[in-house]
């Protein structure tokens, strides 16, 4: 880089993939949900959601920062969302010019924002440099922090390591339990195993009475426009399926990010040898984290993932909300009598 770097922020509806990608590769804190592949998804899948991004370049039309956003907008209300649903985001900046770029981010996203209509916006901060973040408080000085956590898994010292030594007893019973009784498991990224992975996950937030569902337009788009970054592991018995994980595949990480499963792959913990796969296939591609996903209130999804040696990690969601949405969503909320 120059020893004088002359910065420009931009924001813009498209961006050029290959620079785009190069900033993804050099920044701190970067996941598969900053890439332009889950921008096009969220374009395909809700219509009413428009992606843009924040772009940072230098003098020699490098892009040294940036950060994609989704910008939604009912009556006179704007939300901003980096990124939507459930998933990463946040300003990205390349290793070593935090100092020069961070303040462009958080006037850019003022820009953004600037305005008489009521806006809500938000972003993931997760592994974000701590500059990044004070730049964010300072463009947003009423904006708050909510705590939030994912599980995470160490993937360095090996699959028979995770196995001996990180996996409790009862998982290990029930990942042979499951092969004994004939389950099997498959890996691949067709339309058919993106049907059979949205059955298996209605029958399971159906379950857990779970209200927001994703729709199925979501995964279908996810198998025919991520490619490699996204695959399906599906547990068979007697050539059906019964249960199915959704795995994504960005740089070091490799993340499970939608699950289902039937009546019959609970009796049999079918899911359990399923990730007992992932992970042993994780480990022998050279991936250094697991990444389980959160899991909010449910308490037995959280032991679940601890019985692989999944250890919490802590991140937050910084979320500012101007005045006039505040009282936009208090009236809203007095019309319903809530």
């Amino acid at each position: 880089m120059p020893d004088v770097v002359e910065l420009t922020p931009s924001v813009r509806n498209e961006v050029s993939e290959e620079k785009w990608d190069q900033l993804l590769d050099g920044s701190q804190g970067a996941t598969v949900f900053h890439t332009s592949e889950w921008a096009q998804v969220l374009s395909a899948t809700f219509k009413d959601l428009k992606v843009r991004y924040i772009v940072i370049e230098d003098q020699l039309g490098r892009y040294v920062a940036g950060m994609p956003f989704a910008v939604s907008r009912s009556l006179l209300v704007s939300t901003y969302r980096s990124m939507p649903f459930g998933t990463y985001g946040g300003p990205l900046i390349v290793r070593g010019l935090e100092d020069d770029a961070a303040v462009f981010v958080g006037t850019s996203l003022q820009g953004v924002t600037r305005g008489l209509l009521p806006f809500s916006f938000s972003c993931v901060l997760f592994d974000t440099p701590v500059i990044v973040e004070r730049a964010l408080q300072n463009a947003f000085l009423g904006g708050t922090r909510e705590k939030v956590s994912t599980h995470l898994i160490d993937l360095d010292e090996g699959f028979q390591k995770l196995w001996d030594s990180s996996f409790d007893k009862e998982t290990r019973t029930c990942a042979r339990k499951a092969e004994r009784n004939g389950v099997r498991v498959e890996e691949n990224a067709t339309e058919q195993a993106a049907q059979i992975l949205y059955s298996l996950y209605k029958k399971q937030t159906a379950l857990w009475n779970l209200k927001r569902v994703y729709p199925e337009r979501l995964v279908s788009e996810i198998i025919d426009r991520m490619g490699e970054r996204a695959r399906v592991w599906i547990g068979m018995l007697d050539g059906e399926p019964i249960c199915a994980v959704l795995a994504f595949y960005f740089q070091d990480t490799l993340m499970a990010w939608l699950s289902g499963q039937n009546e019959e792959s609970r009796k049999l913990r079918a899911s359990h040898l399923v990730y007992t796969e992932i992970l042993k296939h994780a480990c022998a591609n050279g991936y250094s984290v697991f990444n389980f996903g959160a899991s909010g209130n449910l308490q037995g999804v959280r032991y679940f993932k601890e019985s692989f040696g999944a250890r919490e990690y802590f991140y937050s969601v910084f979320t500012s909300e101007s005045s006039l949405f505040k009282l936009a969503r208090k009236l809203k909320r007095a019309a319903i009598g809530t």
